[in-house]
């Protein structure tokens, strides 16, 4: 299925191209001697007016040969074919056509990849396409969010008057709103309506500036019901919870999520009955409140949260491992630790942990401020200081950045969004796919950009036949519409890649042909043919580069 799914994009992405070429080389009278899906020994085929339309040995690629477009072949003029009807037609040479001509033809190809996500796009957003809903996934402690009374697992209805029904359209209404004061929500809370106000972070108060819902501290991600227990004398760990379990009820009631487990352990007063499973073993087990378990210092840090009512969090916060020699290290960070508070903060979730040590950052310099960690290790809560240290790495975009780091790996999975189908009315998908189409150009040429001065990584921004077999196999997985998505971004890649200026791609033949529109002649056969080698060496050296890049992915996965 893999090899299959790989080879139907490339298929799909070849035919696109080609017949790009093949059409307005027809429209322009120029004779087209074969059209070919793949390389090699013909296979089989037909000739239709003209042309033999071949499937060749190997499947990986495709092309078009124009009459006369062999630029060391003198071959110009005309030839008269008969077609099965009777009808003569002249098929003239490539080379014999005005200039701009060539170019269109040469351009054709590109233009088809770039345009087939558009109709893909409009497709795709007529028939309904599944997008994450705008379920609040997470609440970042002590965020403006928290503070407006938000939880997890509330539905946000509407922002700012606009009526919103997924994450997208929930940013872009608070990104529209474009106030530095507070933000105003109508949440959907167990069938109940809630107008909730969400004032400013104080970065933007007082200020002119614009907020966004990530300033808020909603997250659309939530961990999962794995827990992580501080402390075997806390009420978790009396009740022989231990870290890894997974709770999948609460006094019988089913949860599926961090948020969800978090409200219903908050409705708890005393005790509570958890469905827990642990390995392939299903366990009951009581839940009793336990007054004073804490150290008064723990106590203040912790209050009003599941970790000081019952020892417990997401085991997102535990630390699975801690890599030698890093700053968790040095600091006396062990596996099985568990980060509760950065700074004096409290620690909800794994993305504050991140932002807590991105914040570390000392503007304008490669170096980090200490960081005072708070953890549960062994039992024992502890507050110690932690150097970061600071690393060039790359973002899920492949560009480089800097960061700082602890040197830890934490625990935990998240459980899945849920999603909501929309479907788009023609004028509105129309409006969009161009939109969405846009954008993915925009980024792939930034990339080439950023990958030319150094700014991206090559090991992280490239990939060839190898990565499409991943990409094309975990897209078939996951259906119809990540196919469709995932095609448009390939084709798009393929059509730009195509238009670089490199002979033997279509953009070096764009190069030469414009360079014969300015000068009024075309350049010497000479010139050329040291240029196609140049070119054709250029091209093995980055397949070889790109299936080196992607073999490496194969043998140690990102």
């Amino acid at each position: 299925m893999t090899i299959l799914a790989a080879i139907l994009f490339l298929g799909i992405l070849i035919f696109v191209h080609e017949a790009g070429h093949f059409v307005v080389a027809k429209a322009f009278g120029v004779g087209v001697d074969v059209f070919s899906f793949g390389f090699g020994r013909r296979l089989v085929g037909f000739h239709w007016r003209g042309t033999d339309y071949r499937l060749s040995l190997i499947p990986f690629g495709g092309y078009v040969r124009l009459r006369g477009a062999d630029p060391f072949d003198e071959e110009e003029g005309r030839e008269a074919v008969t077609l099965p009807d009777g009808r003569r037609v002249d098929l003239v040479s490539l080379q014999s056509r005005p200039v701009w001509q060539r170019l269109a033809i040469y351009a054709a190809g590109p233009a088809a990849n770039v345009i087939l996500p558009y109709f893909l796009f409009v497709v795709l957003l007529i028939g309904g396409e599944p997008q994450v809903a705008s379920v609040v996934g997470s609440v970042n402690g002590g965020s403006p969010a928290a503070l407006a009374g938000i939880l997890p697992g509330d539905e946000v209805v509407e922002v700012a008057g606009r009526r919103v029904a997924t994450w997208i359209d929930l940013e872009d209404a608070w990104r529209e709103a474009g106030t530095s004061g507070p933000v105003v929500l109508r949440v959907n809370r167990d069938r109940h309506d809630l107008i909730l106000a969400v004032p400013p972070p104080a970065s933007v108060s007082g200020s002119e500036a614009a907020w966004s819902a990530a300033d808020a501290g909603l997250r659309l991600e939530t961990p999962s019901t794995e827990i992580a227990v501080l402390s075997p004398g806390s009420p978790a760990g009396r009740a022989g919870l231990v870290s890894g379990d997974r709770v999948v009820s609460v006094d019988g009631v089913p949860v599926d999520g961090w948020g969800s487990l978090s409200a219903a352990l908050s409705a708890v007063d005393d005790s509570v009955a958890l469905g827990v499973v642990r390995g392939d073993r299903r366990l009951d087990l009581v839940l009793r409140r336990q007054p004073a378990w804490l150290p008064p210092e723990a106590a203040a840090l912790l209050e009003g949260s599941a970790m000081e009512r019952w020892g417990l969090t997401t085991a997102t916060l535990g630390v699975v491992q801690v890599s030698p020699d890093s700053p968790a290290a040095r600091a006396g960070i062990q596996a099985g630790a568990v980060l509760v508070a950065v700074d004096g903060r409290r620690m909800d979730s794994w993305s504050e942990i991140l932002e807590a040590v991105a914040a570390t950052a000392v503007e304008g310099e490669r170096r980090a401020r200490p960081a005072d960690v708070a953890i549960f290790q062994d039992g024992a809560f502890r507050s110690i200081s932690v150097q970061p240290d600071v690393i060039k790495d790359t973002d899920a975009l492949g560009r480089y950045y800097h960061r700082p780091i602890l040197g830890v790996v934490r625990g935990g999975t998240w459980a899945a969004s849920p999603t909501v189908r929309v479907y788009y009315a023609v004028p509105d998908a129309l409006v969009r796919a161009g939109r969405e189409t846009v954008s993915l150009v925009t980024f792939t040429l930034g990339q080439i950009a950023r990958l030319v001065t150094g700014e991206a990584s090559p090991k992280d921004s490239l990939g060839g036949p190898v990565e499409i077999v991943r990409q094309a196999s975990a897209a078939a997985r996951a259906g119809i519409f990540d196919i469709a998505r995932l095609l448009g971004m390939i084709s798009i890649s393929v059509g730009i890649f195509n238009l670089l200026p490199v002979p033997v791609l279509d953009g070096g033949h764009l190069l030469f042909y414009g360079i014969e529109a300015i000068r009024g002649r075309p350049v010497s056969p000479a010139f050329r043919e040291r240029a196609q080698m140049v070119g054709v060496m250029l091209l093995v050296a980055l397949m070889l580069f790109v299936f080196v890049l992607d073999i490496g992915r194969c043998v140690v996965p990102r």
